[in-house]
């Protein structure tokens, strides 16, 4: 299975990313610039042109486009799945699969897919960078990182403590999703084994 993995396409923003030859494509986040959650859909769709699409949700496309605008993450999220249905529906067939936190797994032909947001992982830093960085962030957090402004949950605007929440509980998904099985690493090379789990972070 040939995998083409792209990320970061911000549609508007730069060009489309160049014709590849692939059977899969993942789009591992970005793939709009600001809340255009069915445009995001039908834009990859329509560069796979008919193969299959996993798509995972990046921080610009769950964004509100402006201050108004009081969709949630979750609404981005099913507006997105709505549109991967009627996708799927116009092509008799299952070829977009949209992954996230609730459903970080499909499987295309016989190659386990996963797929999650993993918000930053600050914890990476040395101790005192992370200790300076969120002292930083928890006192300026609304001018700061756009996340913070443009990202809205049920409860209201995402803020740091919803990143590392959220970035905790898609690490804890990701160890098991990942357990058995053999493995193909869609991060580097598109894999070449005839099975296994293609991981999109």
């Amino acid at each position: 299975m040939r995998v083409a993995y792209s990320l970061d396409w911000h549609l508007g923003a730069f060009p489309e990313p160049p014709a590849a030859d692939f059977d899969v494509l993942v789009c591992a986040g970005d793939i709009c610039e600001v809340g255009e959650p069915e445009r995001a859909i039908q834009s990859v769709v329509e560069y796979a042109c008919g193969k299959s699409v996993v798509a995972v949700a990046g921080n610009h496309d769950l964004y509100t486009s402006n201050p108004e605008d009081k969709r949630t993450n979750n609404d981005f999220i099913r507006l997105m799945r709505a549109e991967a249905r009627r996708q799927d529906d116009a092509a008799d067939d299952d070829i977009v699969h949209v992954l996230t936190a609730d459903e970080p797994v499909c499987w295309i032909g016989n190659v386990r897919f996963v797929g999650l947001t993993l918000w930053s992982d600050r914890m990476l830093m040395p101790a005192e960078v992370w200790a300076a960085h969120a002292r930083a962030i928890a006192g300026h957090w609304r001018s700061g990182l756009e996340e913070y402004r443009r990202i809205r949950t049920e409860r209201g605007i995402w803020t740091p403590y919803d990143a590392v929440a959220e970035h905790a509980r898609e690490g804890d998904l990701n160890g098991r999703a990942c357990q058995p099985a053999r493995w193909a690493d869609c991060c580097g090379d598109a894999p070449s084994a005839d099975a296994g789990i293609c991981r999109c972070l």
